[in-house]
């Protein structure tokens, strides 16, 4: 015996197992293969998304680390001493000869 269409119900899929089924026109719609209840599992799934999209909304803030500008301008003092004394050592050189 075969259903016609319209007694068949909608046509679904199983949210668990993947499982393509018709729900014959009952109140409940339950997979026949797995037997999840497919309006609490998409119930279940919606909340995680749900969950999921919240977590990625909220931006993390950037830790700068805090730096005394004394330091900064004490590490810059010493810069470029080195290569005026190199500078002075090729003019003594220069007067040797």
């Amino acid at each position: 015996m075969s259903l016609r269409t319209e007694d068949r119900g909608t046509k679904h899929e199983c949210l668990r197992c993947q499982t393509k089924f018709y729900d014959l026109l009952r109140p409940q719609i339950v997979c026949p293969r797995c037997g999840v209840d497919q309006t609490e599992e998409a119930a279940k799934l919606h909340a995680a998304a749900v969950a999921r999209k919240k977590q990625r909304a909220k931006p993390v803030a950037a830790i700068k680390p805090e730096v005394e500008p004394d330091a900064e301008a004490d590490d810059l003092d010493g810069v470029g001493d080195d290569e005026d004394a190199e500078v002075e050592d090729l003019d003594d050189d220069d007067d040797a000869d």
